[in-house]
């Protein structure tokens, strides 16, 4: 569904975003953590095919309002897990 694509891509974003934040960036369970598992948790490619869809089925409105919520809130999430690391 396009509601748990876009909850599963905000959390993905915080993490990537905690994990982005920390200070010590050569640990390799950070980069693992970056690159792995928020690389198989977000999965863009869904989103773009989910939109792909809405706009072969007319409808703008529905595709417009995910992309925005998709863009707006992966980037607020994923500054907000980059200050939250810088405050532990």
């Amino acid at each position: 569904s396009l509601w748990g694509l876009l909850a599963v891509n905000v959390v993905g974003s915080f993490i990537a975003g905690y994990l982005g934040g920390l200070k010590d960036q050569t640990n390799p369970w950070v980069i693992a953590g970056v690159v792995g598992f928020c690389g198989c948790l977000t999965t863009f490619s869904g989103f773009s095919l989910a939109l792909v869809k809405l706009f072969e089925a007319g409808e703008f409105f529905k595709l417009a309002t995910n992309f925005f919520l998709h863009n707006a809130l992966c980037l607020l999430l994923c500054y907000l897990g980059f200050q939250f690391a810088h405050k532990l």
